[in-house]
């Protein structure tokens, strides 16, 4: 019988510790309610909203266990807020602080993890604190005035890298460990050309970030982390940024959602980039990863549209050879592009539509901007979709546009689908060897890159 009653016993205690069950004491909640709210990627969000217990404590409970990551109490009104740790070890245990000072007041039980991680923030907060007020005395300073604040700063700075060190080789398994990891900058051998660091910079950018850790998403540095070696240590040109997102992807396959999540997020970043160019960023990575079934949480209506999608950027991605397009003017007689783009030094293909209120505004600029560059080798072929050809000859007749004007009324060219056109005005430039140099650029842009191509040709 005594048998039985422990087992019974033990099987209670197991189910208690399910799920989440975290107590938090402030002396004074400044509202009556409280959020607990997480970090996924570079945005936050609310997991519970629960009532403060006499002014001073809320508990977040659940059935079901929290995903690891760094969390978030927010103190409505103002939602100020202090963070901490979860793990899925760790999730019942308690915090007491004051909101006088989150950080300085706070006292963990049951979690050695936060121990950790409060400990750590104790240590750097009046160190990274004394860093900046150093840094602020030493604007103005120089001579040995200098010299001495540069030797505290560089003792402040060595402090803490060596409180990272011990608690590295102390805790090489914790959650903090691992986010201290994340934000680690590579170490550049001194005695390198500013070339050579850059080149060595960039290719051990990744060496301490685990990517197999999904634990990294949900804290506020993995995004930014990644992001910042696309934005800021990978040229803006198609090919380098290929190369990157591959790169970053071929790392993230060692976990299932950290791929997911960079793979939706690199998709999504190129989907809305303002960049010329970074078209061609998204066509590879619906074209190389979606297409071949490596998306798939995306629905066969939604995939057949970005493969058809990315399929016809192919056609116009800068450097791409331009399609012909062959049409008539107003009097029926038919132009090539090719003719015009053969015998100019750049050709403006414009699309157009004169009963469209942004065309209205952009034409009478272009046309200032031909009368500028026409005779340095610039031409248009200025392309009408619709089918009110008598309102597109009004048009042309009354405001005088000398290019060539010619029109698709029965969709027979096909230009909508080469030149990726959803909205009008759609502006291309092109040279004289066929090649799209520039794309979707209103016409004061144009007008600018035009002016620095012809100054490269000059020199």
């Amino acid at each position: 019988m005594s048998r039985c009653i422990g087992f019974l016993l033990i099987g209670l205690l197991a189910s208690a510790q399910q799920g989440y069950h975290i107590r938090v004491k402030v002396k004074y909640f400044p509202d009556s309610v409280c959020l607990l709210a997480y970090h996924y990627g570079n945005q936050k969000y609310a997991k519970d909203t629960v009532e403060v217990q006499n002014k001073t404590l809320c508990e977040f409970k659940g059935k079901k266990p929290l995903e690891p990551g760094v969390y978030l109490v927010v103190m409505p009104p103002k939602n100020t807020y202090f963070e901490f740790l979860v793990t899925e070890k760790e999730q019942h245990f308690s915090l007491e602080t004051d909101s006088t000072d989150f950080i300085r007041h706070m006292k963990v039980k049951g979690s050695k993890e936060n121990q950790i991680f409060y400990d750590y923030v104790r240590f750097v907060t009046p160190k990274r604190q004394r860093l900046h007020a150093l840094q602020q005395q030493l604007q103005g300073k120089t001579g040995e005035d200098s010299v001495k604040i540069m030797e505290q700063i560089q003792k402040i700075n060595e402090e803490i890298k060596n409180y990272h060190a011990q608690l590295k080789k102390k805790y090489p398994n914790a959650f903090w460990t691992k986010i201290l990891a994340l934000m680690e900058e590579p170490e550049v051998p001194k005695d390198l050309s500013p070339e050579a660091a850059y080149y060595y910079y960039r290719a051990h950018y990744f060496d301490n970030i685990d990517f197999s850790d999904r634990r990294l998403l949900r804290t506020p540095v993995f995004h930014s982390r990644v992001m910042n070696y696309i934005t800021q240590w990978t040229p803006m040109v198609a090919d380098s940024i290929i190369k990157a997102v591959d790169y970053i992807l071929s790392l993230a396959e060692a976990d299932s959602e950290v791929f997911k999540y960079w793979l939706v997020n690199l998709l999504n970043h190129f989907a809305k980039s303002k960049v010329m160019g970074m078209d061609a960023v998204y066509a590879h990575i619906v074209l190389n990863y979606y297409a071949k079934g490596k998306a798939p949480w995306v629905d066969s209506t939604q995939l057949v549209r970005m493969v058809d999608k990315a399929t016809r950027l192919q056609f116009c991605l800068i450097g791409k050879t331009a399609q012909n397009i062959y049409l008539p003017d107003s009097t029926g007689k038919y132009y090539a592009l090719y003719d015009v783009v053969d015998t100019s030094r750049y050709t403006i293909l414009y699309i157009w539509d004169p009963d469209c209120g942004h065309c209205k505004r952009e034409t009478p600029k272009l046309l200032k901007l031909y009368e500028k560059y026409k005779d340095k080798g610039i031409s248009v072929y200025a392309v009408y979709g619709g089918a009110e050809t008598e309102k597109w000859k009004k048009y042309i007749r009354t405001h005088k546009l000398p290019w060539i004007n010619v029109h698709d009324p029965k969709h027979e060219s096909y230009y909508r689908y080469f030149y990726d056109v959803v909205a009008t005005p759609t502006i291309y430039l092109i040279d004289n060897q066929r090649k799209i140099v520039a794309k979707r650029l209103d016409v004061e842009q144009l007008d600018k890159y035009i002016a620095h191509l012809l100054k490269q040709k000059q020199k």
